[in-house]
């Protein structure tokens, strides 16, 4: 899984570095489960969800090589219920779907605090799933995350300003 994670001009500001020192693309691994109620021809409608944790960190080099200020992490968790409609049959299907969940999208020093302010986040997005055998399929997903700010406060000195953050995941998954 890969989250795009995008460069952050205030974050950076408030870490007093760079935009272009702060963690890029970051890798993760997701799971997530759901279940078809509801059969409409060849249009289910599913319910499940979803939970994802993408991570990337830097460090800041210099002209020479050398370290040039604090290691940067930045973070996304999210835990989201999800609903889906597919298209397709039981071997094969595309699907479009929405969630509405908790996320927690941080960026910090590595002599900071890992902080942790989870808000409400709405995703959205699609994929298809091919079974290659009676139980195991090939899975492409790509999905946008929308988080609201978070604002500076004692426990979290470092505003994060409003983000849309993509997803893009590929794996294996279980009949």
């Amino acid at each position: 899984m890969l989250a795009k994670f995008g460069q952050r001009p205030e974050t950076a500001a408030a870490l007093g570095v760079n935009a272009d020192d702060v963690p890029g693309p970051g890798f993760g691994v997701s799971a997530g489960a759901h279940v078809y109620p509801l059969r409409l021809g060849r249009v289910a409608l599913g319910v499940g969800g979803e939970v994802m944790l993408a991570r990337r960190g830097r460090q800041p080099i210099d002209a020479s090589g050398e370290p040039d200020g604090p290691a940067l992490t930045s973070r996304l968790l999210t835990f989201s219920p999800q609903v889906s409609a597919n298209f397709g049959n039981r071997n094969g299907w595309s699907y479009v779907s929405l969630g509405m969940g908790t996320a927690s999208f941080e960026t910090w020093a590595s002599e900071g605090e890992n902080p942790d302010r989870r808000v409400r986040s709405i995703n959205y997005g699609g994929g298809a799933r091919w079974f290659m055998s009676s139980r195991l399929a090939f899975t492409i997903d790509l999905r946008f995350y929308a988080v609201p700010p978070g604002p500076a406060d004692e426990a979290n000195p470092i505003a994060r300003p409003r983000a849309r953050l993509m997803v893009l995941s590929a794996g294996v998954s279980a009949r």
